[in-house]
């Protein structure tokens, strides 16, 4: 366009030509000038066949760098996919090795992006549950031991009544291992357990505890024994169980009953004690009453032979009185000489013919007696108890008659310039078997029944190691028994030479 306005008109035509058997497109421009005129034509040809090859490789090269880019797009993104990938595996690996119960593996991962910290958070998750399982496993062991040495039986029974488990002590009182009773029904395999059937499933059922303060069964070794016994429901993770506990409470009733006799037995000294005074008393009036008969008869009556053996009755009931009053005092326990030959005299007077009946007694004392120092009550008493098991030895043995055979004598112990007193107190009574032997000094062991209290022995053979004395038994069934107290002779030396 002019500046004075008039332009310079251009006009394309294009039009399809062959040439030398070549296809062309020739555009042509006509050219005027200002007064429009036509000045000239410019024509443009172009060859088809060499633009179509041109516009061809253009579109290959093209494809071909499309594909080059695709290729290495997808390349690119396989490598940064599994870059990506392989993190969240090792992660996914680890995870699947600790549901597993492995707690030991740990994932490494370098990156420092969001990975990374997700794997340096899982490596402190799995430290942390390591810790935890430990505790819990520790835990777990330690109420195993707790619940293996509980001295109370503890079982477990499913809804079914299937044994579940059993402790120690469960397994010494029912006489079977856990590994025999395991899977077991607990009332068809413990038949003694009957009448816990109904309790077991009311408790199953309504879930409340209970508890039963005395349950007593014979057990395979036809003993009786007594059990406290609380029953309680605990659910699982499939239904729940019963839990058996029971605390064996036979020893406890036993010594209670024992420790009742004992106090019984108490009260009747202290009543024999008081008896035994009045009588005294009594008997000095009844002294003097007879001393005044005497007087009063004649000496050459024959009523003088009456009186003289009432004395010797009345003598020999006060000594009998004053013996009994030798075992219930309680205030004169201080230490004295007790010549021991005199000690054993005064036992068997106080058990008298009554209890020595068809019983011979035979005496070897050592001459002028032998003394040790000790309390004289608790010499009698340990005295009387070894002279009434003995009676009571020969009484069971069926023998027509019986046999004491009573030897006193002193020992110098070896290796000391001292001597000791040895007294031994024999019986031919029934005997004491060797598995009774090593427990006759046990406190409320006895082989009496209900007739003994276990305590005699017990308490002889405190007494003697209060004085520093020994005693030493020796028996065979069927022949006797020998007891031998060994006391430190009373200011004793060896005689030198």
């Amino acid at each position: 366009m002019r500046p004075d306005g008039r332009g310079l008109t251009t006009l394309f035509r294009a039009k399809e030509l062959e040439l030398k058997g070549e296809n062309f497109i020739v555009r042509s421009l006509t050219v005027r000038d200002p007064s429009d005129r036509i000045v000239g034509t410019i024509a443009v040809a172009v060859n088809l066949q060499e633009r179509l090859v041109a516009q061809r490789v253009s579109i290959k090269n093209i494809i071909l760098t499309s594909l080059l880019v695709l290729l290495a797009v997808f390349l690119v993104s396989i490598v940064w996919g599994q870059n990506l990938v392989r993190p969240i595996k090792i992660l996914r690996d680890g995870t699947e090795r600790i549901a597993q119960g492995d707690y030991s593996v740990r994932v490494k991962i370098d990156s420092k992006d969001e990975i990374g910290e997700l794997a340096t958070f899982f490596n402190g998750m799995v430290e942390s549950l390591t810790h935890q399982r430990e505790s819990l496993t520790n835990l777990k062991r330690f109420f195993e031991s707790i619940l293996s040495q509980s001295p109370s039986i503890i079982l477990s029974a499913d809804e079914e009544g299937r044994i579940i488990s059993l402790n120690t002590a469960a397994e010494l009182l029912l006489g079977i291992t856990e590994r025999e009773a395991v899977g077991n029904k607990l009332f068809e395999l413990f038949p003694i357990l009957q009448e816990l059937k109904e309790e077991y499933f009311t408790v199953l059922l309504s879930g409340s505890p209970l508890f039963l303060e005395s349950f007593s069964y014979r057990g395979r070794d036809h003993v009786e024994k007594t059990l406290r016994m609380v029953l309680f429901k605990v659910p699982r993770e499939k239904g729940a169980m019963v839990v058996i506990q029971g605390e064996d409470i036979t020893e406890k009733i036993e010594m209670k009953a024992r420790l009742f006799h004992a106090e019984r037995l108490g009260a009747l000294g202290e009543f024999l004690g008081r008896f035994t005074h009045e009588f005294k008393n009594l008997m000095l009036g009844f002294s003097g009453q007879l001393e005044l008969l005497k007087r009063e008869v004649p000496k050459d009556s024959p009523s003088q032979h009456r009186l003289s053996s009432l004395e010797n009755v009345l003598t020999r009931s006060q000594r009998l009185g004053e013996s009994i009053l030798d075992f219930t005092r309680k205030d004169r326990l201080q230490k004295a000489p007790v010549e021991l030959s005199e000690a054993v005299e005064s036992v068997l007077g106080l058990m008298g013919k009554t209890l020595l009946q068809n019983i011979e007694l035979e005496r070897h004392y050592y001459p002028g007696g032998l003394k040790v120092l000790a309390n004289r009550e608790k010499i009698l008493l340990a005295l009387f108890n070894v002279l009434l098991n003995g009676r009571d030895a020969i009484a069971s043995s069926g023998r027509e008659k019986g046999l004491f055979r009573i030897t006193l004598d002193r020992i110098l112990w070896p290796g000391t310039e001292k001597f000791w007193v040895r007294l031994s107190l024999w019986d031919n009574g029934s005997g004491i078997s060797s598995g009774h032997l090593q427990k006759i000094f046990e406190p409320y062991f006895t082989t009496k029944g209900d007739k003994g209290n276990g305590l005699g022995l017990a308490t002889v053979k405190e007494i003697v190691e209060e004085y520093e004395g020994q005693i030493q038994v020796e028996s065979e069934v069927g022949v006797g028994t020998s007891f031998v107290f060994l006391f430190p002779e009373l200011e004793s030396v060896k005689p030198t030479v």
